[in-house]
C-alpha cells in the first residue's frame, strides 16, 4: 500500500538529512538549535506536568467512568486489562500534549530551519522578511492549535474505549498513529507555506500522502521516549527531513 511506501520514505529522509547538515556544513545551524530546543523542551515538560494529574483526575470522576469502575472490581482479569489500557492511553495523551505545546513554543525555529533547507535544495534565496516570517510563525501556531483540537476529540474517544479490556489496547495504539499525523502534517506545512499555499490547499496535498506526515511524525514520537537528547536531536532533523520530503514527493 502506498502508505507504508510513504511512512518508509519519510523515515529514511531523517538519514538523508544527517548526510544533508554533513555535506552543506550546517553544523552550527544544528548544534545552536539544540540548545533553544532543550530549553523549550524542559518549559514544555513542566508545564504538561502541572496540568496532566489534574486533567486524568477530572476524567476518572466522569459517572459513566465511575460506575465502570466500581462494576469491574469484582473481575481482576478486566481491572488488570483496563489498567493497561489506561496506562497506555494515558502516556500516549500525554505525548501529545506535550507535542502540541513544544510546536507552539518551537514555531520559529521550524520555519527558520525549513527555510535554510529549502533554500539549498532549490537555489532560491528567500530574504529574510520580518511580516511575512511572522505570518509563517503564526499560521504555524494556528494550524497547531487547529489540529490540537481536532486530535483531542478523536485522541477523548478513543481514550475512553481504550477502558474497554484487551480490544482497548488497539485504541491506544491508533492515538499513537493520529498523533504522529498531526506532528508530521505540521512540519511538513511550513513547506506548503512557504511555497504560498492556501490551508486548504496544504490539507488536501497532504492527506492524499498521509504516509509521509505519519512517517516523519513517527521518529519525533519515539524521541520523546529518549530521556533529555532525544527530542532536541530529533527536532531540528524532523525539520530538514520534512523539507527533504516535501520537495522531493509534494512539490510538483
Amino acid at each position: 500500500m502506498q502508505v507504508f511506501l510513504d511512512i518508509k520514505v519519510a523515515i529514511h529522509a531523517y538519514f538523508e538529512s544527517i548526510k544533508f547538515i554533513k555535506h552543506h556544513h550546517l553544523h552550527k545551524l544544528f548544534l545552536s538549535s539544540l540548545l533553544v530546543y532543550l530549553c523549550i523542551m524542559v518549559i514544555s515538560a513542566y508545564l504538561i506536568w502541572l496540568g496532566m494529574d489534574f486533567g486524568i483526575d477530572l476524567l476518572l470522576n466522569i459517572p459513566f467512568l465511575s460506575k465502570i469502575s466500581n462494576w469491574a472490581k469484582d473481575y481482576s482479569w478486566i481491572v488488570t486489562a483496563t489498567k493497561i489500557g489506561f496506562y497506555l492511553s494515558s502516556f500516549f495523551l500525554f505525548i501529545s500534549f506535550y507535542k502540541y505545546l513544544f510546536l507552539a513554543l518551537a514555531s520559529p525555529l521550524f520555519a527558520y530551519i525549513s527555510e535554510r533547507t529549502a533554500e539549498i535544495i532549490t537555489g532560491k534565496t528567500f530574504s529574510f522578511n520580518l511580516i511575512q516570517f511572522s505570518k509563517d510563525v503564526f499560521r504555524g501556531i494556528i494550524l497547531s492549535g487547529r489540529n490540537f483540537l481536532k486530535q483531542l476529540f478523536l485522541t477523548l474517544i478513543l481514550f475512553i474505549f481504550s477502558f474497554i479490556p484487551i480490544i482497548g489496547w488497539l485504541f491506544s495504539f491508533l492515538i499513537l498513529i493520529i498523533d504522529c499525523y498531526y506532528f508530521g502534517f505540521s512540519v511538513l506545512d511550513y513547506n506548503a507555506e512557504r511555497e504560498k499555499l492556501t490551508a486548504k490547499q496544504s490539507r488536501l496535498l497532504i492527506s492524499n500522502r498521509k504516509g509521509l506526515a505519519i512517517g516523519n511524525g513517527l521518529i519525533m514520537y519515539f524521541s520523546i521516549l529518549v530521556p533529555f537528547i532525544g527530542i532536541i536531536i530529533i527536532a531540528p532533523l524532523s525539520a530538514i527531513a520534512g523539507t527533504l520530503t516535501f520537495y522531493k514527493h509534494l512539490k510538483k
